[in-house]
């Protein structure tokens, strides 16, 4: 099937919104999509190429003119990863603050370091890690204590907390951003200093 047939263009009223001083933000890109589905997980076992998907991210991007492509991977492992990370420059971790979630972190983190010795055989760079995301801390002990934990893990790589609050619950049931639902919210001043931080990583990515 044609990538056009199946990529879909984000509507910018999903993601933009007025700015904290009640002017609009200047729009400069375009969001596209492509969706899973319920048979993805079925790929490693129909193609023996572990390169298609890296040549169809690249067909993506040149089709819609990308500057930089975000995946959204499964949070447990898969026989598809191998071809997620032949694809990917550089990990952003999005860990809750139990420590269920921490090991997963570290697990995935070691697997990443297996990796980048198949990446460099074949010569790709090495992945980096742009950083890890505490999100849904909400002041208990114990998350303090895991947060500070991820910080002595990965020393200058742990961004901000994102504390769990009603917004980002209404904003899931709305289907839109905390930034489209309450633009001066607490919720949408810690996503956009997460964005900004995000991108800063991603340029020294690339």
């Amino acid at each position: 099937m044609p990538l056009a047939d199946v990529v879909r263009l984000i509507p910018t009223d999903s993601y933009y919104a007025p700015l904290p001083n009640g002017s609009e933000p200047e729009q400069v890109g375009s969001i596209y999509l492509l969706p899973s589905h319920s048979n993805t997980f079925r790929i490693p076992y129909l193609l023996d190429d572990v390169d298609a998907f890296d040549a169809l991210l690249d067909e993506m991007a040149q089709l819609y003119t990308l500057d930089f492509i975000i995946i959204d991977t499964a949070p447990t492992l898969s026989l598809f990863d191998g071809s997620i990370y032949a694809a990917t420059d550089g990990f952003l971790y999005v860990s809750e603050c139990e420590i269920g979630s921490l090991l997963g972190l570290n697990e995935s983190v070691r697997r990443v370091e297996r990796m980048q010795k198949h990446r460099h055989k074949r010569g790709l760079p090495p992945m980096k890690i742009l950083g890890v995301v505490p999100n849904k801390f909400n002041r208990l002990k114990e998350h303090i204590e895991n947060v500070n934990s991820m910080g002595q893990a990965f020393p200058g790589l742990v961004y901000p907390m994102i504390h769990l609050l009603k917004t980002f619950t209404r904003a899931t049931k709305f289907g839109q951003t905390v930034r489209a639902i309450d633009p001066r919210s607490p919720a949408a001043t810690q996503i956009t200093d997460l964005v900004e931080r995000v991108l800063s990583a991603i340029v020294e990515v690339r």
